[in-house]
């Protein structure tokens, strides 16, 4: 009994150690082994891996997006800045430049001879006229080379294509650039109802002919355009191609014909092409020829004078003149035949204009008394501006250098700036047309801005009409009126009130001057009224009365006729009996910068 309650004892012992081993295993030491399996549950220890996620840092390549702060290449868009390249825009400045300017004037669809002011067109080999160019009022025409005495450069036309007048330097143009070779670059304002116009150029421009349309240009861009060299001489250093040691006595006709004449001297072949400028002086105005043409065989092709386009720039003292001549197409060479008389101090260069004063400096001359002209600097005229408009009295018809009279004097005489408009042949009145009143050469104006406006006029009026009909313009009445429509232009007085109310209208800041012509007894009864204007200026004193316009009287001037010798008709003073030579002019400037002087005080 007692054994097998051991047995039983036993066996629960057993049972209770193995559920204790169970339950620690670790504490049985018997099991060493046991525990190997179990190290696998170690395993779970390398959940400690999970660590790893220390490795999971590695996000931190996140830091690299730092790199990301590539997005700070948006900086980069600071590169859109580059849209100051938009300053590049500025480039479309550049239609600025010559190269860049349109030329108009198509010389292959010019025609030989021009258009004149009444829409007429004749064949003339020395002029070049080019076809229609559409414009419209207000449009700036700007062209050269052009001849600054040529009789008419634009001629104009309405949009049914009737002609509606020229436009020359004493109607509307102005000449705004001097060219080395005495030629001019011009402007004109396009006036109300020209549809199109045709320009005319003298042929020996007709391949250097610049006409652009809202594109004002100087000499710089004239010359880039045509790719021409500049001239800018250095008057110390002018070369002299007159070489009297190397000349030949004699002369040579225009058909190169040979002369053994004592009073001239010629040059040997003086090397040129077209565009090239020879000033040359002292030359006589009357001279023959002053130079024959070769080709490149030598041969001669022709001559050149004054009337073929020889252009006097000043005149000396004793009448000899300084000249300017442009080479044309197909001259090779010149040969220049000079006056005897002038050898010893003949100045004759290629591409370096000079003056009197330089002439003079070259030779270690004294400048004589009559070429001495001081600027009088503390005149009140010095320093202002002026519009001239009139007839060819205020243009200056037989000036020396036409287009001078009064306006050129007072300009180098009181520094006075002046803007001459005058044309021949123009009236108050349309007795002569509408094209041909004085009152459209101070629209042409308008855009100016003067201190004195000087007005000229009438003498074509009492003259009358040019066809021989003897019909003139009456004297007419000045009216009560100050509005234009109420003016009767068919007369004098109306005429002369149109003028005065433009002038007002264009130039209100301006002092106006009206100027009288000098008593004219001896003009021929071809000119109708003109020898006897009495009622004309008796009523013209009234009418600038009336507008409050300064009335310079030379038509009762007893000085000035004496001083004119009008009395004696054509004289040293007087071309004509009614036109002024350049003693004339000499006479008659004075009266008229006194007077200016006066209301400039």
């Amino acid at each position: 009994m007692n054994n097998h309650r051991l047995r039983v004892f036993a066996c629960l012992l057993a049972i209770l150690m193995l559920l204790g081993a169970v339950a620690c295993k670790p504490v049985s030491p018997d099991v060493p082994s046991e525990p190997i399996t179990p190290d696998i549950p170690d395993e779970p220890a390398a959940p400690d891996v999970p660590d790893e996620p220390a490795a999971p840092e590695e996000p931190e390549e996140p830091d690299t997006p730092v790199a990301p702060e590539e997005p700070e290449e948006p900086d980069a868009p600071v590169a859109p800045e580059e849209p100051d390249e938009p300053d590049e825009p500025d480039e479309p400045d550049e239609p600025e430049t010559p190269n860049e300017m349109v030329n108009v004037y198509d010389k292959t669809k010019a025609i030989n001879g021009y258009w004149d002011k009444n829409g007429t067109y004749s064949a003339d080999g020395g002029f070049r006229v080019s076809d229609k160019i559409a414009v419209k009022e207000g449009d700036l025409i700007t062209f050269g080379a052009a001849v600054r005495t040529q009789g008419w450069h634009i001629t104009l036309f309405g949009a049914d294509g009737v002609c509606l007048g020229t436009a020359t330097i004493h109607n509307g143009l102005r000449a705004t650039h001097e060219l080395t070779d005495g030629g001019v670059i011009m402007a004109y304002t396009v006036g109300s109802g020209v549809a199109h116009i045709r320009m005319v150029c003298d042929k020996k421009y007709a391949d250097v002919y610049l006409v652009t349309v809202n594109h004002a240009f100087g000499v710089d861009e004239y010359n880039e355009f045509f790719s021409l060299t500049p001239t800018a001489p250095d008057n110390a250093e002018l070369t002299n191609l007159f070489d009297l040691d190397k000349v030949e006595v004699g002369h040579i006709d225009k058909d190169g014909t040979k002369h053994n004449d004592q009073n001239f001297r010629v040059t040997d072949h003086i090397k040129v092409k077209a565009g090239d400028v020879l000033t040359f002086g002292p030359a006589v105005e009357t001279q023959g020829w002053h130079m024959v043409l070769c080709d490149a065989s030598g041969k001669v092709t022709g001559s050149m004078t004054v009337s073929k386009g020889i252009v006097m720039t000043e005149r000396f003292g004793d009448g000899t003149a300084i000249m300017k001549y442009t080479v044309g197409a197909g001259v090779a060479s010149v040969r220049v035949i000079v006056d005897a008389k002038y050898i010893d101090s003949y100045l004759l260069t290629l591409n370096q204009p000079f003056g009197k004063n330089e002439f003079y400096a070259y030779n270690e001359m004294e400048i004589p008394k009559e070429d001495q002209v001081e600027v009088k600097k503390d005149s009140p005229l010095y320093g202002k501006s002026a519009l001239y408009c009139g007839d060819s009295i205020s243009y200056g018809h037989y000036d020396t250098i036409p287009g001078t009279s009064w306006a050129g004097r007072l300009e180098k005489q009181y520094g006075l700036d002046g803007d001459n408009r005058s044309k021949s042949g123009w009236c108050l009145s349309t007795v002569r047309g509408q094209g041909g009143q004085i009152v459209n050469q101070l629209k042409g104006a308008r855009s100016g801005d003067y201190d004195f406006v000087v007005l000229e006029g009438g003498v074509n009026d009492a003259w009358g009409a040019t066809d021989g009909s003897g019909v003139y313009a009456p004297v007419g009445k000045m009216t009560d009126s100050f509005d234009v429509k109420d003016y009767d232009v068919t007369t004098f007085a109306g005429g002369l009130e149109e003028l005065f109310w433009y002038a007002k209208e264009y130039f209100p800041d301006a002092q106006i001057v009206y100027i009288s012509m000098f008593d004219m007894p001896k003009a021929p009864a071809s000119t109708n009224r003109v020898s006897d204007m009495d009622d004309y200026y008796a009523e013209a004193e009234k009418i600038c009365e009336k507008w409050g316009v300064a009335y310079l009287d030379l038509y009762n001037n007893a000085e000035l006729s004496a001083a004119l010798n009008v009395q004696q008709g054509s004289n040293a003073y007087l071309q004509d009996p009614v036109h002024p030579t350049a003693k004339g002019y000499d006479v008659m400037t004075p009266y008229i910068a006194d007077f200016l002087e006066g209301l400039a005080e």
